[in-house]
């Protein structure tokens, strides 16, 4: 019996061998078979995110109309905030000064200025009330009417402008600025300030749309041989009388400039 049980283990034994020769190990085709590939590859496509400018969202105001934009705490003068416009992020404003009682006044009549909301927001970081937007005292005692009203005639004529445009002041109140082919139409008024030869002109166009409309305040030298102006945006402007018939006497005559009829159309 044990010889037959090890003559069956020993055949046993070959046959495993044999099984074993009989399997060959895969080929080493660089990770490829004779067959098809069992190697699947992703290919990755590069997409480019377009850049997008985000949209500047508005400043928010820091003041509001009736307010007294401030500097420092207490200080004796700033901007009175009249207006406000968020669809061109500009203050409407005037300088004023502190009087009495905690009043503010303007030093004469004063036009508004606009300028940008971030700009004084950055500047001026304190405020008051100033009392009702829609009226300031032009003088430190509260008596408007002694504050000098310009003379009517003093600022009739043409005057050359430092841009090389012409304005043209007539006593019909109308004032044209010509400068060649081109004329821009608006009208002048005489305006109370202490020199008492202050000028307010407003014209009929503007910077652009939803802007308001320029608006200009010149001021005569004592001799009436030239003004200095600013416009509603702070814009500087000089301009020389334009008369070459002469001196220029002391005080203009009103009759000397009729106007009307249309002269300017």
């Amino acid at each position: 019996m044990a010889s037959r049980a090890g003559v069956f283990l020993s055949l046993f034994l070959v046959c495993v061998l044999i099984s074993a020769g009989c399997v060959s190990p895969p080929k080493d085709n660089g990770g490829q078979s004779d067959g098809a590939s069992n190697t699947k590859t992703n290919t990755l496509t590069k997409t480019t995110t377009p850049t997008v400018t985000p949209e500047q969202l508005p400043h928010y105001p820091l003041f509001k109309v009736g307010q007294i934009a401030l500097k420092s705490d207490g200080a004796s003068s700033g901007l009175a905030i009249v207006d406000i416009r968020n669809s061109i992020q500009m203050y409407g404003t005037k300088e004023v000064k502190k009087g009495y009682a905690g009043t503010y006044y303007t030093e004469g009549e004063k036009i508004v200025v606009w300028k940008k909301i971030a700009d004084i927001d950055k500047s001026y970081r304190f405020s008051t009330y100033g009392g009702s937007p829609a009226h300031f005292s032009i003088s430190k005692s509260g008596f408007d009417y002694t504050v000098p009203l310009s003379n009517p005639c003093d600022a009739l004529g043409d005057w050359n402008m430092a841009d090389g445009s012409v304005y043209r002041l007539r006593y019909d109140g109308i004032v044209v600025r010509q400068k060649g082919d081109e004329k821009f139409i608006g009208t002048w008024r005489q305006a109370r300030t202490p020199d008492g030869r202050t000028y307010v002109l407003s014209w009929q166009y503007g910077p652009g749309e939803g802007y308001p409309l320029y608006v200009e305040e010149i001021e005569l030298s004592s001799d009436l041989s030239k003004f200095s102006g600013t416009n509603n945006y702070g814009e500087k402007s000089t301009g020389t009388w334009a008369f070459t018939g002469g001196t220029i006497s002391a005080h203009k005559s009103c009759s000397d400039w009729p106007g009307g009829n249309d002269w300017y159309k």
